[in-house]
């Protein structure tokens, strides 16, 4: 039976290869995969499958460019610097073309039949969205105040047209 980390990395090869049957066979059925950036929380393995398969379409040369290994037995983190070309139409951001890299870390817990329970993983959401275009600042406090700004001039065209 392979080991943790061994699933993990055929998990992370898996991935570069976009090949989403062999990426979820390493998950166990029922599995739970989680981006907490963007409120992803899919059950199973066909939920999961759904997900890469658009992030796939979207991102077609997606790729683990550098990862670090994390072993701590039935419990295997990696950090992973990522590269994709945006290509297609994502969760409603038009594709851009732009080719973009960003760091994120991944937990892959071990289930009871062996394979991997599934996988949480951690990003700057703010990053990724800017360097694709769909926010002006990666910035979290840049983010509020632009919020803010914005409030400030519909609140005055609103003012403006209640006047009229």
């Amino acid at each position: 039976m392979p080991t943790t980390l061994e699933l993990a990395k055929a998990h992370g090869a898996a991935e570069d290869r976009r090949d989403v049957a062999a990426t979820v066979a390493t998950f166990t059925q029922d599995c739970l995969y989680t981006i907490e950036a963007f409120g992803v929380s899919l059950q199973g393995r066909e939920q999961a499958a759904e997900h890469y398969a658009g992030a796939f379409a979207a991102w077609p040369d997606f790729y683990n460019k550098e990862v670090i290994w994390y072993d701590a037995g039935n419990d295997v983190w990696a950090k992973a610097y990522v590269e994709l070309t945006h290509n297609s139409e994502w969760n409603g951001i038009a594709a851009t073309g732009k080719k973009i890299g960003f760091w994120s870390a991944a937990h892959f817990p071990r289930a009871r039949d062996g394979l991997l329970l599934g996988e949480h993983v951690y990003m700057n959401g703010n990053e990724l969205l800017h360097k694709l275009g769909a926010l002006p600042s990666a910035n979290a406090f840049e983010l509020a105040a632009h919020i803010r700004t914005q409030e400030e001039r519909i609140k005055k065209l609103e003012q403006a047209l209640a006047r009229k």
